[in-house]
């Protein structure tokens, strides 16, 4: 088969709507952005906002844009596949930080760490980078340190070691306490966060589950704040963290190297690609956002099972004349790749920002993302999840923009859908393009979200039927199994008709030979309702509706 070159499966569509002219639930974005800590560089899984808040932390007036696209798509009951963006001015607070000769370093991940360790100047690094680790204290005690002189040491202040644990037995033995020093990250100084109690100095030593029980490994293993590198001087030890430094600026090739990371079809599932806010991100912000977008755009054309959302970059809710956002918002789109793997909005919308007590003008393309999620949970994938039924927006107070009729037609013929508000109705995604610029099926979100999930589907399928026998055995299995599937998907009102064809027309003795296996799906999708004429008819009294009706 061309192309191929080791066993594998292609997947190919042909769009013959435009000759002329039962699915899984898809609930996982992917978004990069600049947190205020976390890793750095690494694809993080988060499932609640509350995970959101322990590992990239909350947001800001630096950040708030990516972080609420994000917390706004798991409101929907979407998964999220995150990366953390930054230049090298961000670094990972550590004990002896010297403000005269600064040697903080920036440790994007634990694999970063390992690579590092043992050439480093510091016992104890922040786990993540970000001011928020100066805020970090490590104490230590062991054994050496006499009974008397045990029952008074203290970790913090006037927190005394024996009302943790009793005094370590030997000069080998010793506890660790992680603390917040300066209440940064639970609002409360000298909070303890966590405590490692009975470890050793001893590199060979091991815990009763034969695990390693020397103390750098223990943490290393189990502690959320700190990394620990160098031993430590026996005795009682108190030690701070600094230089911790924030970044929230990213290159347009940190942004792109970031994303590419989900070009690995393989290994990265995902549904979708949230483009994200337009601050935060170094040289001109307008570029860099629509750099962003590009990539974004691309990494969904290219791996084919997933749809990019973008909404348009913030300059337009500045702006008093609707008139001028709406052209800042066509022009914003205006050259942007033609493709039905990716989503245009025209929306941001107003929200009250808790963590901050302000509000905020956040893009809505978490939202238009978000209610494909409720969609696909609430009825199937292939449903459009626009307007008045589905296609309400969540805690939305206002929006920056809300387009006239007349400008709603101008959006979609430029491929953008348009978020309206509707007096007694809310805030609604009033269109389901996808961003494909030519007429075909393929235009429309709900065909396009169909076809993905027949092909996730099918091509599971397929896969069992790699190195088996190309025979009628074979072909009449995976016939039956795909037929009955699509049954199931016409059923639900996905394809108004289809046709499976997997026998000796399509695997010729040519086709087997060549070790190929072939079948092709013919689908008729179901098609959402854009457009709709009613016409009311005065007629005469005496007249039958019968007579009128066989006139019109």
């Amino acid at each position: 088969m061309a192309g191929q070159v080791s066993p594998g499966i292609v997947l190919r569509e042909r769009d013959l709507t435009n000759s002329v002219a039962v699915a899984t639930q898809a609930n996982t974005a992917a978004i990069v952005g600049a947190f205020e800590k976390g890793p750095v560089g690494v694809i993080t899984s988060i499932t609640t906002e509350k995970q959101l808040i322990d590992t990239f932390g909350k947001p800001n007036a630096n950040n708030f844009e990516d972080w609420y696209v994000a917390a706004t798509f798991l409101s929907y009951g979407g998964q999220l596949q995150v990366v953390r963006v930054a230049d090298t001015a961000l670094k990972n607070a550590v004990t002896e930080y010297d403000t005269q000769n600064p040697n903080a370093p920036l440790i994007t991940s634990f694999s970063d760490f390992e690579a590092q360790k043992g050439t480093t100047s510091y016992k104890f690094a922040a786990r993540t980078a970000g001011t928020w680790g100066s805020s970090l204290k490590v104490s230590t005690i062991d054994g050496s340190v006499t009974s008397n002189a045990y029952t008074t040491a203290t970790y913090h202040g006037s927190a005394k070691w024996s009302s943790l644990a009793p005094r370590p037995a030997d000069a080998d033995t010793c506890h660790v306490a992680v603390i917040d020093e300066g209440g940064v990250i639970t609002g409360t100084p000298g909070t303890l966060l966590e405590t490692f109690l009975y470890t050793s100095r001893l590199s060979a030593a091991v815990n009763s589950e034969g695990e390693s029980n020397f103390y750098p490994n223990v943490i290393n293993r189990r502690s959320r704040y700190v990394y620990a590198d160098e031993l430590v001087s026996a005795g009682d030890q108190d030690l701070s963290l600094d230089g911790g430094a924030d970044s929230y600026q990213a290159s347009t090739a940190n942004l792109e190297a970031a994303l590419e990371k989900f070009n690995d079809v393989e290994n990265i599932n995902i549904d979708f690609i949230l483009a994200g806010g337009s601050i935060a991100y170094g040289g001109t912000p307008g570029d860099s956002t629509k750099t962003k977008a590009l990539k974004a755009i691309s990494v969904a054309a290219n791996r084919k099972d997933c749809i990019a959302f973008v909404s348009p970059y913030r300059s337009f809710v500045a702006l008093s004349d609707p008139a001028a956002q709406k052209q800042a918002i066509l022009d914003y789109f205006s050259n942007m790749t033609s493709t039905s793997y990716a989503v245009f909005d025209s929306g941001y919308k107003y929200i009250y920002d808790r963590y901050n007590d302000v509000y905020r003008y956040i893009p809505c393309c978490g939202d238009v993302a978000g209610l494909c999620v409720q969609t696909s949970v609430t009825l199937e994938d292939w449903f459009s999840p626009a307007g008045l039924q589905r296609g309400n927006l969540r805690n939305a107070v206002k929006l920056a923009y809300t387009p006239t009729k007349t400008d709603r037609d101008e959006l979609y013929q430029n491929r953008i859908n348009p978020i309206t508000s509707f007096p007694g109705q809310g805030i609604v995604l009033f269109g389901d393009k996808t961003a494909l610029s030519t007429p075909s099926a393929f235009d429309r979100i709900n065909v396009r979200r169909l076809f993905l999930a027949l092909e996730r589907r099918v091509a599971s399928v397929a896969r069992n039927v790699l190195f088996e026998l190309n025979d009628t055995t074979t072909r009449n299995a995976f016939f039956t199994t795909v037929n009955a599937y699509m049954g199931e998907v016409q059923a639900k009102r996905g394809v108004t008709d289809y046709l499976v064809v997997c026998d000796e027309t399509n695997n010729t003795p040519e086709v087997i030979d060549r070790n190929e296996f072939v079948a092709e799906i013919y689908v008729k999708p179901a098609r959402s309702i854009n457009y709709i004429t009613i016409t009311f008819v005065a007629t005469k009294t005496g007249v039958s509706f019968e007579e009128v009706t066989g006139q019109v």
